[in-house]
Formats: C-alpha cells, structure tokens, sequence
C-alpha cells in the first residue's frame, strides 16, 4: 500500500509540475528540467510517506492493527506525532523520485540518442546510476527517520539533528547511517527496473496517441 500510494502521487505530481515547467508545450524536456520535475513530485508525497511508514513501524515495534495504530498514537502523543519524521520521509522521496523520474530516462535518452542505445539497455544502465545516487543520498535520512518514528516518545531519539548526531558519535559514524545499505540499494534498483518495465509495457495501452518509442 505505502509503495503503490507513494508511486502514485509521485507519477501525478511530477507529471503536472512537467507540464508547468514546459507550460503544456510539446517539446523535450532537459535532464535538470526532469530531474527537478521528479524531486518535487516526490517532494509532495512526503507527508503521506510519513505517516504510512510511521504506522508500520509502530506495528513492527509494538503490534496492533493499521487502524487502531494511529488512534493510540494520537491518544497517547497528540496529532503531531502522526508526521514524526516529516522532514526526513519528504528529503527522502524527494531523492528517490528524482531518481526514477528523472535520472534513468534522461539516462536512456541521453545514451539512445549519442550511442544508438536500445531502450531496454538504456534502462538498466539508468536503473544502475539512478539506484546508486538515490541509495547513497536517502540512505541516511532514511536511517534517521526510522529511528525518530519507533521512537515517538523521544526517548533516545528526539528531532533530526540530534538523532543524526546520536547515531553518528554514539552508533559507529557513518557506517552506522548506512547499515542495511546494499538491501536498500538492491531493492531500489527492482523499483526502478519494474517501473520502467511496467510503463513500456502499460503506457501504449493507456495513451496510443501520446506514446512513441525510438527503441
């Protein structure tokens, strides 16, 4: 639910703020221009991302049910509590759709157009530099924020930088905001892969008028 959610608002939000930067003209876009477009899509997901995960590492720490969760949590902390993390989850997304979004199909069109790439290639070198910038930035934020959401009553864990610089000088540095580092890159480059992979397949159903593919 929290990915299909996310993917969702990130494809909406990044398509209309497309569309605002090339003001609905039909023109190619440039890789900063779509870059951009997808950091502010994921950007929008943010608060959503946080509360969906908030949830689901409560569950994970404490049990319960997605319903009655976010019901304890407000009795017991107050509405705040439901966007503990906020700042992180929407940092976070923000790296990751730009990555999707941005990163690899200006990777396949930069690599189709210069070397005569075919599309299925493009992607995966794109998925592959797309996934390894994504990862090594949100890695971190994505470290910090879980350890701020199974920790709501603050008691090791309090805001961002302090959390930061809990794990960094107590938790061993920088190895410590990048453990379980290659599980998350290895399942950011599955995203990327099916997301593309998905939408050649789907978009020719759904938009026969507006899709082209060279490759």
């Amino acid at each position: 639910m929290n990915l299909g959610v996310l993917t969702g608002l990130q494809f909406l939000s990044a398509g209309a703020i497309q569309k605002a930067i090339t003001g609905g003209k039909d023109r190619p876009m440039s890789t900063a221009e779509e870059v951009v477009a997808g950091f502010l899509g994921g950007a929008m997901s943010g608060p959503a991302c946080c509360f969906m995960e908030l949830v689901m590492i409560q569950q994970q720490r404490h049990g319960g049910t997605m319903f009655n969760t976010p019901v304890r949590l407000v009795k017991e902390r107050g509405w705040s509590s439901l966007l503990r993390g906020n700042v992180t989850s929407t940092m976070r997304e923000s790296a990751y759709a730009a990555g999707y979004l941005g990163i690899v199909p200006a990777t396949q069109k930069y690599l189709a157009r210069n070397y005569d790439m075919p599309a299925y290639q493009g992607d995966t070198i794109g998925a592959l530099i797309g996934s390894s910038f994504c990862a090594f930035i949100s890695h971190p934020l994505d470290t910090v924020k879980t350890c701020m959401q199974g920790d709501v009553e603050q008691n090791t864990y309090k805001g961002f930088t302090q959390t930061f610089r809990n794990l960094y000088h107590e938790k061993g540095g920088f190895r410590a905001l990048y453990r379980g580092y290659m599980w998350r890159y290895g399942n950011i480059f599955l995203d990327f892969m099916l997301f593309n992979t998905l939408m050649r397949a789907t978009a020719p159903i759904f938009f026969p008028d507006l899709v082209r593919y060279d490759k």
